[in-house]
């Protein structure tokens, strides 16, 4: 059974890879693709619920090779269609945390029908279900699907350090080719580094002779930080779940840690100051002392260190997310506080931009766009699920469970992207949700029982 998953996996990968590097012929590598997806499905039955993980961090990457395709825009979305339609075929509804189910699918219709009444123009109707409903829908799938199957949660996160070090892989031979592996249409410059002074590093970099350096391009979203600190945070995971059952995890590490410290983004301090909060959390007894400077710590290291250019952490942040903050909240009135100013979509079919928007601004996107009140309910999932993930880690300290406690507080720090619901970063809240609701099920199974 293991020998038939990991050929199902081995093969989903080559024709993801096919679909990249053939792009004189789409159709061929679209339908070798699907072959192959058809086929891990009849060998695997939770591959039909894991298609999502393998697709979506190589979407923007897919879609680069042939943007005008439609079958491939649509090509992730179909995989998790093909997860409902399982479903619904199966109709078996696990009843635990069926509460979250409803504030999930409720956050869902709020935001969609809000976001709708701020365009109300019909035709966008497609694109919002897909941008809304669509994500949290299959969250909402996957997290039943998880209470049956409680393997799920790890073999999608396991898939998903796989997709994106692969990535990884391709976008470092981008940065030390002479000719592109792949042709993107980066805008990416150069930034000041500290790399630049030491003559190996300096090579590492891609370093000018004004001491700056040729800043990577991950090649998974338009979101260059968000990207930067997600692989460095998913290279880091990969050593710590590293045992010896995924004893090859950790040589996923390389890549992954190495493309994103060469994105030189400031971003990349949240997995390393959270990753030390984690290994703190192992010394219980010294952990209330230990916070403490730990919060010293890192509040001096954020405000002083310079990890990339001129400004520390705090100062970039302060320039560019908290001004354009203040400035925005100048600019709008009670309405817009209490309902939004509207969503921000940008595709080749469907283009809405609100009178005032900002884009970086991570989770309080939701606030801005859609209104304080959605905001709310967004808010209490979130510490609802945090509030078991901590006591998880607290109480029943593992690897696994720091690990997702890990990627939730990095996640939720993101200022680049709104993760929640945006590609392809969605899908790692949605392994993180699933195995939180997972763990602290059989946590409780396992107390009763004693």
């Amino acid at each position: 059974m293991i020998a038939k998953k990991n050929l199902s996996s081995f093969l989903l990968f080559i024709s993801l890879l096919i679909v990249i590097f053939n792009s004189a012929n789409t159709i061929f590598g679209l339908i070798f693709f699907l072959t192959v997806m058809i086929f891990s499905i009849n060998f695997s039955k939770n591959h039909k619920y894991l298609l999502p993980f393998y697709i979506y961090p190589f979407m923007f990457v897919i879609q680069n090779q042939d943007a005008e395709n439609i079958l491939i825009k649509l090509l992730p979305d179909l995989t998790m269609i093909i997860a409902i339609i399982f479903f619904l075929l199966k109709r078996k509804i696990h009843l635990y945390q069926i509460n979250l189910y409803f504030f999930l699918l409720l956050f869902a219709f709020l935001i969609c029908f809000s976001s709708y009444f701020h365009i109300m123009e019909v035709i966008f109707i497609p694109a919002l279900l897909r941008q809304y409903i669509l994500p949290v829908l299959f969250l909402v799938i996957f997290i039943n699907e998880s209470l049956n199957k409680n393997e799920l949660p790890f073999e999608a996160l396991k898939i998903c350090i796989y997709s994106f070090s692969i990535i990884s892989i391709i976008a470092l031979l981008n940065y030390y080719s002479i000719i592109d592996i792949i042709a993107v249409n980066s805008t990416l410059g150069l930034r000041p580094s500290f790399f630049c002074q030491n003559e190996f590093t300096a090579n590492l970099f891609n370093c000018n002779e004004f001491g700056k350096g040729q800043r990577l391009d991950p090649l998974v979203s338009g979101s260059v930080g968000s990207a930067a600190a997600i692989s460095f945070m998913l290279g880091l995971v990969s050593i710590f779940l590293s045992n010896k059952n995924n004893k090859h995890l950790k040589y996923f590490s390389i890549p992954l840690i190495l493309s994103s410290i060469l994105t030189l983004s400031v971003s990349i301090l949240f997995p390393i100051i959270y990753f030390a909060l984690i290994i703190l959390l192992k010394y219980k007894n010294f952990f209330k002392i230990s916070i403490i400077s730990f919060i010293l710590v890192s509040f001096l290291v954020f405000t002083n260190l310079s990890l990339f250019g001129e400004k520390s952490g705090y100062d970039y942040l302060n320039s560019t997310i908290l001004k354009a903050l203040s400035e925005h909240f100048t600019k709008i009135d009670a309405s817009a506080i209490l309902f939004g100013s509207g969503p921000i979509i940008f595709s080749n079919r469907f283009k809405y931009f609100p009178e005032n928007f900002i884009v970086d601004v991570g989770i309080l996107r939701v606030f801005l766009e859609n209104g304080l009140l959605i905001f709310v309910i967004f808010a209490a999932i979130l510490f609802y699920l945090i509030k078991m993930n901590y006591w998880l880690a607290v109480n029943l300290p593992s690897n696994y469970n720091r690990s997702l406690l890990y990627i939730f507080l990095v996640l939720i720090s993101l200022v680049h992207s709104n993760w929640f619901i945006t590609p392809p970063f969605m899908i790692i809240f949605i392994i993180i949700i699933s195995g939180i609701v997972v763990q602290y099920k059989l946590s409780k199974m396992n107390l009763n029982f004693k």
